[in-house]
């Protein structure tokens, strides 16, 4: 199929012609990689070649700009990409690898910064932080992982003893006051805490204020 013209579109986009009609808006890094003129008469294979290239590199700087607004997993940025209007499986594939590749994208790395963000930052329990990074597209080994450092048992009591001390210190005045406790208790289970652990650390805050 032979080009008629090539004509700026707008920046660095260029609007590519064909002789039936049709044709593409390619950007000059891809023009220059193909090599195109006016007056070239590709093969439909070649045409195919170029709209992968171009779909390759339109998908890699969407990915740069998403991970530059914040954080992503391989999962969640390849759900992104495809929810995106034009989206290529194979671009965003290859994008992800690249990215993976470059070390842009590491999910381990991207799992402890949620760890600390949901446990340190938020005070959440590790049952909340983890159902927090499976929305993100984190595998359970991923999410194990992260979170180990915040699962011993005292690093967890640590935290509830903070959290009750800080938080609920006006709630939790009288230790006979069952209705304060169980409203403590239950809202410390929303924050992804166990029942146990709660139990433990509302006797030790108890014990600590006689």
């Amino acid at each position: 199929m032979k080009i008629i013209s090539i004509a700026l579109w707008k920046e660095k986009i260029f609007a590519v012609k064909f002789e039936n009609g049709k044709g593409l808006y390619l950007h000059s890094d891809i023009l220059a990689q193909f090599a195109l003129r006016v007056g070239d008469d590709l093969p439909l294979q070649r045409i195919a070649e170029i709209r992968q290239a171009a779909a390759d590199r339109r998908t890699f700087e969407y990915a740069l700009h998403l991970l530059d607004r914040r954080g992503y997993s391989s999962r969640e940025l390849y759900d992104k990409l495809m929810a995106a209007q034009k989206a290529d499986e194979t671009a965003s594939q290859r994008a992800i690898a690249r990215l993976t590749e470059y070390g842009v994208l590491d999910d381990a790395r991207y799992a402890a910064q949620l760890a600390e963000l949901y446990i340190v930052s938020r005070k959440y329990g590790l049952h909340r932080a983890a159902a927090e990074m499976r929305k993100r597209g984190l595998s359970s080994d991923e999410i194990e992982d992260a979170l180990a450092p915040y699962a011993e048992t005292e690093s967890v009591q640590e935290q509830l003893s903070v959290l009750l001390k800080k938080k609920y210190a006006q709630r939790l005045t009288d230790p006979d006051d069952r209705h304060a406790r169980e409203l403590v208790t239950a809202s410390l289970i929303r924050r992804g805490f166990d029942y146990a652990d709660i139990r433990t650390a509302l006797e030790d805050y108890f014990s600590e204020e006689e």
